[in-house]
C-alpha cells in the first residue's frame, strides 16, 4: 500500500473543494446587472474563503492560505460595508478568486504573482492616504531639495528590496532549469 495515498486523497479533496467554492464565489461576484454584492452574499463569500483557508492549511498550501486570508479580510469588509460594493472592487476580488482556483490546478501562479495579487487585495482594505484625501497631499518641492532626495532614497530602498526578493524567487528557478 502506498503511504502517500492519504495525502494524495487530501490534495484531491482540496482541489475539488477549491473548484466548487471558487465557482460559487465567482457567481456571486459577477452577479447580474452590475448590482453590488449584498451583505448576505458577502457572508457566503466570507464563509467560503474561511473554509478554503482552513483546507489550504491542512494540505500545507501556503500561497493558497495567503490568498484565502486576504480574500477573507476583504469579504469581511464587504460584509461590514467598509469596502465598496461596486464592479471595480468585484473585479479585483474576482482576480483573487481566480488565482486561488488556479493554485489548486495544474499550472499554479508563481509565488511572486501571488504576492502581487495579495498586495492588490490588501490595497482595497488599506487605500493609500493620498488617494483618500488628495487635497491633503503635501506640495512637491523643487527637484533637488532635501525632501525630494529623501523620497528618492526611500524609493531606491524599496526597489532594491523588491529586486532582492524577486532574485530569491527566480534565480533558484533558473538554476533548476539548467
Amino acid at each position: 500500500m502506498n503511504q502517500d495515498q492519504p495525502e494524495d486523497g487530501l490534495r484531491d479533496l482540496f482541489r475539488s473543494d477549491v473548484a466548487e467554492k471558487t465557482r460559487a464565489m465567482r457567481e456571486i461576484l459577477s452577479g447580474p446587472g452590475g448590482e453590488g454584492v449584498s451583505p448576505e452574499r458577502a457572508e457566503v463569500l466570507l464563509r467560503e474563503a474561511r473554509a478554503l483557508k482552513g483546507a489550504a492549511r491542512i494540505v500545507d498550501e501556503r500561497d493558497a492560505v495567503r490568498l484565502a486570508t486576504v480574500l477573507e479580510e476583504c469579504f469581511l469588509a464587504l460584509h461590514a460595508g467598509s469596502l465598496p460594493r461596486d464592479r471595480a472592487t468585484a473585479g479585483v476580488l474576482l482576480r483573487g478568486v481566480g488565482a486561488l482556483a488556479s493554485l489548486a490546478g495544474e499550472a499554479p501562479p508563481a509565488p511572486a504573482e501571488v504576492e502581487v495579487l495579495a498586495g492588490q487585495l490588501s490595497a482595497l482594505l488599506h487605500p493609500a492616504k493620498g488617494r483618500e484625501e488628495p487635497a491633503a497631499a503635501p506640495e512637491a518641492g523643487p527637484a533637488g531639495t532635501p525632501e525630494d532626495e529623501s523620497l528618492l532614497g526611500l524609493f531606491r530602498e524599496e526597489a532594491s528590496t523588491l529586486l532582492e526578493n524577486l532574485a530569491g524567487v527566480y534565480v533558484p528557478l533558473l538554476a533548476g532549469a539548467s
